[in-house]
C-alpha cells in the first residue's frame, strides 16, 4: 500500500509503528528546544499536539509549571495564529512541526511523540484545552504523587475529563481574560458511569469509566468518552492503544482529573472547521452534533440549577468523580508529617469534609472528630464546618488519624 492511499486514521493502524514513525519523521521539522530531556523518577514532561492553540498557551504553561512539570514538547500541525512564535520563545519548551493531515495521523502523531522523546520517564499526554490536577494537590507536590506511583509500581493513572463552563447566560462562548478563572462550573447529572474496561486491570474497583456528562445533556452525546490515561510511564511494553488510553500498564488505585475547557469563544468556529474537514473520529461525528445545536443559536447556556462551582479538586472526591485509596491518604499524611502547622489542619479539614458525605465510604465512624449530617450540604459547607471543629483541637493529627486508617481493609470509595 502506498502512502498516497492512506487517507483515514483506521488505515494507518494496519501499518507497523516503525514504518509510520519513519514516515512522520521525514515530514517533521525541529524548530526549537532540546530534542530530549533527561528526568528523574519524580519528574514529568508534557507532550502536546497543537494547532492554533494561542488562546490556551499562557494558562496551559503556567498551570503545569506551577504543578512542577519539567519540560514541554509540542508538535505543531500547521498553526496559522502566533502559536509557534509564542512557544519557541519559551525556555522550557521544545517545538516540532509536522504538516501531515491530522485526519489521518491524529492518534499516531501522539505515538510518534512518545516514541521520539520519551524513554523510561513519566509523561503527561495532554490536549491544549486540558489542565491536569490530582487529589490533595494543595498538600503534596506532583513529585510526591510520582514517588507514590513508583513505590507501588503503578505505571498509569486514570484521568477523568471534567468539562468546565461559565455560569452567565451565553458567557461560555464569550472572551475572558482568564479561561480558568471564568469557566469554573461543572455538572455531573448526565454522567454515565460504567465498570472500568480499558485494556488494563484497575487496582481499585471503585474507579469507573465515564462518558456523557454536560455533552449528553446539551448535545445528546452520551457516547463522548471522558476517561483517559493522560499520566503514564513511557517505556517498552506500554503502548498508546487508543486516543484516550494506554495498554500494558498497571493502573493506580487513585484517579486524577483533566479540567477541560472546550467551550470557549472560538468553539463555534472550530466546530465548523471540524465538520467541514471531517478530521475528528468518525468523520467528526461528535462535532456534527455540536454543529446541529449551534445552528439553533450560538448563545447556548450550559449552566443549569444542577451545576456546581469548582472550588478545589478535593470536592470531586466528595462527588465520587475522583477516587482515592487508604494507602494514598497515608502517603499524603506522611508527606505532611513535618508541615502540620502550615498545611496539616487544612488537609484534615478536607478529609473530614469528604468523609462526611454519607455516600462516600471512608471510615467515617472512626475519625476522631464529630461530623454533623450533611443533608443538603455542599462540600464547601462541610469543609468550613470541619475547620470550625478543628479550631478547638490542638493534638497530634498524625497519630490520631493514622491508626484507624491502617485498620482499613478496603478502598476509599
Amino acid at each position: 500500500m502506498k502512502w498516497s492511499d492512506i487517507d483515514t486514521a483506521e488505515k494507518v493502524e494496519f501499518i507497523p509503528d516503525e514504518a509510520v514513525f519513519a514516515y512522520i519523521e521525514k515530514h517533521t521539522e525541529h524548530l526549537s528546544g532540546p530534542e530530549r530531556v533527561q528526568t528523574t523518577d519524580e519528574e514529568v514532561i508534557v507532550l502536546c499536539q497543537v494547532k492554533n492553540g494561542l488562546p490556551y498557551l499562557e494558562e496551559f504553561l503556567s498551570h503545569h509549571r506551577t504543578l512542577g512539570v519539567k519540560h514541554f514538547f509540542f508538535l505543531d500541525n500547521g498553526s496559522q495564529d502566533p502559536t509557534v512564535p509564542y512557544l519557541t520563545s519559551q525556555e522550557d519548551v521544545t517545538v516540532f512541526r509536522c504538516l501531515l493531515p491530522f485526519k489521518v495521523f491524529r492518534v499516531v502523531f501522539k505515538r510518534f511523540l512518545i516514541n521520539r522523546i520519551s524513554t523510561d520517564q513519566w509523561v503527561l499526554l495532554l490536549d491544549i484545552d486540558e489542565l491536569f490536577d490530582f487529589p490533595f494537590s494543595e498538600s503534596i507536590s506532583l513529585a510526591s504523587l510520582l514517588a507514590y506511583l513508583k513505590t507501588h509500581q503503578y505505571s498509569t493513572v486514570v484521568t477523568q475529563m471534567l468539562d468546565l463552563f461559565r455560569k452567565d447566560k451565553g458567557g461560555n462562548l464569550d472572551k475572558a481574560p482568564s479561561f480558568k478563572a471564568s469557566n469554573r462550573y461543572y455538572e455531573l447529572t448526565h454522567l454515565t458511569r460504567r465498570r472500568y474496561f480499558c485494556p488494563n486491570e484497575a487496582s481499585n474497583p471503585a474507579i469507573a469509566f465515564f462518558h456523557g456528562g454536560i455533552r449528553n445533556r446539551v448535545f445528546g452525546l452520551d457516547g463522548a468518552y471522558l476517561t483517559k490515561h493522560a499520566l503514564f510511564w513511557a517505556s517498552e511494553g506500554i503502548r498508546l492503544d487508543h486516543d484516550h488510553w494506554v495498554k500494558g500498564a498497571k493502573v493506580a488505585d487513585i484517579s486524577a482529573v483533566l479540567y477541560h475547557y472546550k467551550f470557549l469563544d472560538h468553539f463555534p468556529a472550530y466546530v465548523r472547521e471540524a465538520v467541514e474537514q471531517e478530521y475528528h473520529y468518525g468523520n467528526s461525528v461528535e462535532y456534527k452534533a455540536y454543529f446541529s445545536k449551534l445552528e439553533e443559536g450560538e448563545n447556548m447556556n450550559l449552566w443549569s440549577d444542577k451545576s456546581q462551582e469548582l472550588l478545589q479538586v478535593n470536592q470531586l472526591i466528595w462527588d465520587q468523580f475522583l477516587i482515592v485509596s487508604a494507602p494514598y491518604i497515608e502517603h499524603v499524611m506522611g508527606q505532611l508529617e513535618h508541615q502540620w502547622a502550615e498545611k496539616g489542619e487544612a488537609f484534615i479539614g478536607q478529609l473530614i469534609a469528604i468523609t462526611g458525605n454519607q455516600q462516600v465510604h471512608i471510615i467515617k465512624d472512626n475519625l476522631p472528630y464529630q461530623k454533623a449530617s450533611n443533608s443538603g450540604e455542599s462540600y464547601h459547607e462541610a469543609y468550613l464546618e470541619a475547620m470550625g471543629q478543628l479550631k478547638h483541637i490542638r493534638q497530634s493529627y498524625s497519630w490520631r488519624l493514622t491508626a484507624p486508617l491502617r485498620r482499613i481493609g478496603g478502598w476509599f470509595k
